[in-house]
């Protein structure tokens, strides 16, 4: 009976050590798991719970019952020498101490094993303003946006930009959802209440994948710049230290930097900020009032004349019928005034990039871009207006759309950014993809016309549905009547369609808030053309010759009525790159003149130019797509019947319809000087009339949704 107790006690025991030591392994396992599936805060608990619960069982049953080799059977009944216990005792001692070598290795590799990596991308929100003055609300989002923006100096970190990260100010989200709808692991939450000569600010960095603490702190200090600065030093510095991330030196500089000593010169500085964000004219005017206050009471304050020179560079942007050349001249003293001050200061260098890119020196900006990228490697700015520009000026969206992708990558949220990626796909003819984020911008911003103006050409350009490129372009204007450029297009629209009086209406409106405009000016000579005015359209284009030599709209307007010498003329000296003594150099932004070009030099004499200037035509179209407002049209069906190539360019002129090919048919159709040798073909004819009968079909279906108020209200 002795024995049989000392087995008990040693079965007992076994049990113990071994149901503990398999408990702990169970919750590490557990544990890794849970984070790797992103489960529930409750699982660990309740897996903590049933492991409690399952213990004292399991004594009771290492207590009364033996392991026989029939099965379990109670200890009394068991006989000395039958239990498996007895037997196998050796053998769950070596299970025993197994299990203990495997837990002490899990410890150890869990102690002082290296961990991954941490996830380095954090959206940092607007800090809520505590301090029970709705007019504070600038204090609090400024010091949010400004410990924002010493983060985004850090280059192993990926700091989602503001306009993204604040959208979600004032809505009930969650941290995790913030991170999944911005894809960062790491959420920056916090308050700030401003109290007399106090100052409290709260911070907390939420891991979004557990939705809980990384790290927290409160600091109370007394309100003045050094303090304020050295609170978002401070914070910026917990948190990259938490985020695992190396600093330079430079990094070290960057977070400790203190961009003034004058409380009122911040704060002027934050009002200047936040009403430069509105865009509107007023707010515009508003914040350089603010920006320029900033800068008397501290003219040693970088920042301020950084946010001045971007007030006026948005002036130009977001309210028209200003002085260009004297606003990027004030643009142009801020920023050597800001850079003078820090030449480390990436914005600055961001502004400088974007001001040469107006004044039309895109080697100098590119370099600057670049140098204000390595400055500031999380300015989504940057990025965006590196994207434009090689997209808008360049011609090279090839190159953009790396450039946008990391936009987006950083201010996910950003309409604008959505839509100039969209144009950039659209450019290289992935049209899906572009109309995708057209949508998007929506989704993010119901309100944002440009949206609305290139899901109009899509339908236009693309699908040849000019119906609904009316429908789109009319709800786009309705949101923003004064979009004078929209207007000329949507003009454009109704001339395809066939609608005459629209069209009209349409010029006259444009005629009105720009007279003297380009975009109105080469509308109107459309319709001249179309009505078959020629002293009307020859007068209107040699007006748009004056104000924009070389353009397109006049060539093609000069050489429709036979006045080659005045097309060759008119652009002389604007297309070096196309004159008969060098070897033609053709881009997308000379494509159209030089075929206009060619007809001109043909009919006086220069035919073997001419013809170099075709071929290189040609070759230079099969990098681009037919289709979309980057795209040739059918210019390469005339240059084909020019060339008397005729079977080529039916077939070709067939295949474009077929793929959506409508807009401007008339205009590089039957009205094309280059298509004369396809007028008489009975195959060229049909294809005019096809096109013709689409648009009768399609205009009913606008007059339809005109009648069953389907259409944006028409601004009179």
């Amino acid at each position: 009976m002795g024995l049989v107790s000392e087995l008990r006690r040693r079965n007992v025991l076994r049990m113990v050590v071994l149901y503990v030591v398999a408990a702990w392994l169970i919750m590490q396992v557990a544990e890794v798991i849970i984070g790797l599936a992103n489960l529930p805060e409750w699982v660990g608990p309740t897996i903590l719970g049933l492991l409690a619960v399952g213990f004292p069982i399991a004594l009771i049953f290492s207590w009364f019952y033996e392991l026989t080799p029939e099965g379990l059977s109670l200890e009394k009944d068991v006989a000395p020498g039958e239990s498996i216990t007895h037997v196998t005792g050796r053998r769950m001692d070596f299970i025993v101490i197994s299990l203990l070598s495997a837990a002490v290795i899990l410890f150890a590799w869990h102690t002082w094993w290296p961990s991954a990596p941490a996830d380095k991308s954090i959206a940092v929100m607007a800090f809520e303003n505590m301090s029970g003055d709705p007019e504070q609300e600038y204090f609090s989002d400024g010091i949010s946006e400004e410990l924002l923006n010493a983060l985004a100096h850090v280059p192993e970190l990926r700091v989602i930009s503001r306009s993204s990260a604040f959208s979600f100010k004032g809505k009930d989200v969650a941290a995790p959802e913030i991170a999944r709808q911005l894809s960062v692991a790491n959420v920056l939450e916090g308050s700030v209440r401003k109290m007399g000569n106090r100052v409290r600010i709260t911070a907390q960095l939420i891991e979004a994948s557990t939705d809980s603490h990384l790290w927290s702190e409160t600091y109370d200090r007394e309100l003045a710049t050094q303090n304020i600065f050295a609170i978002q030093s401070e914070i910026a510095a917990a948190i990259t230290h938490k985020l695992q991330a190396t600093l330079s030196p430079q990094d070290e500089a960057n977070l400790n930097k203190m961009p003034t000593h004058n409380l009122q010169a911040y704060e002027a500085y934050l009002l200047g900020k936040q009403q430069m964000r509105i865009r509107s004219g007023d707010s515009l005017a508003e914040a350089i009032d603010h920006f320029r206050k900033a800068i008397e009471l501290d003219p040693g304050f970088a920042l301020a004349h950084v946010g001045l020179a971007d007030s006026y560079q948005l002036q130009l942007e977001s309210t028209g019928g200003l002085p260009t050349l004297e606003l990027n001249a004030k643009a142009r003293v801020e920023i050597e005034a800001a850079l003078d001050l820090d030449d480390q200061l990436g914005e600055a260098h961001a502004s400088l990039a974007l001001l040469m890119t107006r004044e039309g020196d895109f080697d100098g900006a590119e370099e600057t871009y670049r140098h204000a990228i390595a400055l500031k490697p999380n300015y989504a700015a940057a990025f965006h207006w590196y994207g434009n520009m090689l997209v808008t000026y360049l011609q090279q969206p090839e190159r953009a759309v790396p450039m946008l992708e990391r936009a987006i990558q950083l201010d996910p949220l950003s309409p604008v950014i959505n839509v100039t990626l969209g144009e950039a796909f659209e450019s290289l003819g992935r049209f899906e993809e572009a109309m995708a984020l057209y949508r998007n911008a929506l989704e993010i911003e119901p309100g944002f016309p440009s949206a609305y103006y290139l899901i109009a050409e899509h339908y236009r350009l693309v699908h040849g549905r000019l119906d609904e490129a009316a429908r789109w372009h009319l709800k786009s204007i309705a949101l923003d009547p004064g979009r004078t450029l929209e207007i000329t297009v949507l003009a454009s629209c109704f001339l395809d369609l066939g609608d005459e009086a629209q069209a009209e209406r349409w010029i006259n409106l444009a005629m009105s808030q720009d007279p003297g405009g380009f975009a109105p000016n080469a509308a109107l000579t459309s319709l001249h053309r179309y009505r078959g005015q020629q002293e009307d359209a020859l007068a209107v284009a040699r007006l748009l010759s004056g104000i924009a030599p070389g353009n397109n709209n006049s060539l093609f307007t000069l050489v429709s009525y036979g006045q080659y010498r005045e097309a060759i003329e008119s652009s002389a000296g604007v297309y070096p790159e196309l004159s008969c003594d060098v070897a033609p150099i053709l881009s997308h932004s000379n494509l159209f003149p030089a075929i206009n070009l060619s007809l001109a030099l043909e009919e006086t004499g220069y035919r073997e130019c001419a013809a170099r200037m075709l071929d290189k035509s040609l070759e230079f179209m099969k990098g681009m797509p037919r289709l979309g407002y980057s795209g040739y049209g059918i210019a390469d069906v005339e240059v084909y019947a020019r060339q008397g190539r005729i079977r080529l360019a039916l077939d070709t002129l067939r295949q474009a319809i077929d793929q959506g090919y409508r807009s401007s048919w008339w205009s590089q159709g039957e009205g094309s000087p280059h298509m004369v040798a396809l007028l008489e073909e009975p195959e060229f004819k049909s294809m005019m009339d096809e096109i013709r009968a689409d648009m009768a079909i399609q205009l009913a279906r606008v007059r339809a949704m005109e009648a069953n108020g389907e259409l944006a209200p028409i601004p009179e």
